[in-house]
């Protein structure tokens, strides 16, 4: 009985260990916000690459797409250097645009995958050049240190 308490306990900690930060409160480490971003930079050029030439499958896509989705998860709970100097209540306020813009984002990347699901090259280049390159400028502008 105290080993299955014991092993009970132990499986607790480590699911609440892994658990996914939903909710935590953010993470002032740009480090890791730093590299998160540029692996979006690199995933996002893989997809444009593979996008622009013709005879590229587009499977080619769906690994580097899948590494984007799950960096901009990662990046919504961290907090960039910008937000976390900033004063309540402005902080809670910029903080809240911030998530706002990477669930955003995730939401077209989302989109951009049913096209290249459906085979459409051309519709998953538009979220590329159309509604990812606006947010990516938007949210630079607003949150990335000058």
């Amino acid at each position: 009985m105290r080993n299955r308490t014991t092993i009970t306990a132990c499986c607790t900690l480590i699911a609440i260990a892994l658990m996914p930060s939903f909710g935590a409160a953010p993470e002032p480490d740009n480090r890791r916000l730093h590299a998160k971003m540029e692996g979006m930079k690199e995933n996002l050029k893989a997809i444009a690459i593979t996008l622009r030439t013709p005879d590229a499958p587009l499977d080619d896509a769906f690994r580097p797409l899948s590494r984007l989705q799950a960096a901009v998860i990662d990046a919504k709970s961290m907090t960039p250097a910008r937000v976390e100097r900033l004063d309540e209540p402005e902080r809670s306020a910029e903080l809240g645009a911030y998530r706002a813009e990477q669930a955003n984002l995730l939401i077209e990347l989302c989109k951009m995958e049913l096209a290249l699901i459906e085979g459409d090259r051309d519709a998953a280049w538009g979220f590329v050049a159309g509604p990812l390159l606006e947010i990516r400028e938007r949210a630079h502008e607003r949150f990335q240190e000058p």
